[in-house]
């Protein structure tokens, strides 16, 4: 019965030390374990994340809503198409992304799952909302922008 409780105490004093690796982490730590990626806040609550190609043209990009600041943190927040398209089309000028594609309003979407895509094609560029079905949270929980004529780096 002793060397149970020893096993026991020898677990429990391992799962109190444990944690203390993983807050004395330092920068170059965390470096050399994940990788880094870099965003780009475009606007308080909208973060942007790209990637390059190998002629360092942006290739892809990711608009997603910021979830937390210094002052709070917001779990329940999405994207507005419209502030979204408007800061895509501030990044991109028209000579990048080309004109907008007209077609008729029910080609913009699919549903699947309770989720829902919304595209709006570009002559060089596309740009998908990607959302809840769900009416509470019917502004989109991420944005991807791409460009079908551009390869992105490895």
């Amino acid at each position: 019965m002793n060397k149970l409780r020893a096993v026991f105490l020898g677990l429990a004093f391992l799962c109190v030390l444990s944690p203390i690796k993983a807050i004395s982490q330092t920068e170059s730590q965390l470096d050399e374990s994940f990788p880094h990626v870099k965003a780009y806040a475009v606007r308080p609550n909208i973060f942007l994340t790209a990637k390059f190609g190998n002629d360092g043209r942006v290739c892809q990009m990711v608009l997603e809503p910021r979830r937390y600041t210094d002052e709070e943190i917001v779990l329940v927040s999405n994207l507005s198409k419209k502030e979204t398209v408007e800061v895509i089309e501030e990044i991109v000028p028209e000579s990048d992304r080309g004109r907008k594609v007209e077609h008729p309003k029910w080609l913009d979407s699919d549903i699947a799952g309770g989720v829902i895509t919304t595209t709006y094609q570009y002559e060089n560029m596309t740009i998908q909302f990607h959302g809840s079905v769900r009416q509470q949270d019917s502004d989109s929980m991420v944005a991807t922008v791409k460009w079908p004529q551009r390869s992105c780096a490895k």
